[in-house]
């Protein structure tokens, strides 16, 4: 059995709540925050989706900037039902 995901910190729901307001601001914090690790796991999906075959820094790049799109998609619908739980 999994156990029941931690709250987000409030510092946190803040910030995400300010970036599906789309406060530019913000997205660079939560860029500065959590870009390296988007990028990290992009990386190593990448890397095992091509059975072993690293990626360009460019392609990480390209699926990152898909990603943050779909964040803000729809309004920022994502950010806005996130609830921290996965």
């Amino acid at each position: 059995m999994t156990p029941p995901a931690a709250p987000i910190p409030s510092e946190d729901a803040a910030l995400i709540e300010r970036c599906a307001n789309g406060d530019d601001a913000a997205w660079a914090e939560f860029l500065r925050r959590y870009g390296a690790f988007l990028d990290y796991m992009v990386r190593r999906a990448l890397v095992s989706a091509r059975g072993g075959k690293l990626a360009a820094a460019h392609e990480v790049s390209d699926i990152r900037d898909e990603i943050v799109a779909w964040l803000l998609d729809k309004d920022g619908r994502v950010l806005r039902t996130y609830r921290g739980e996965s």
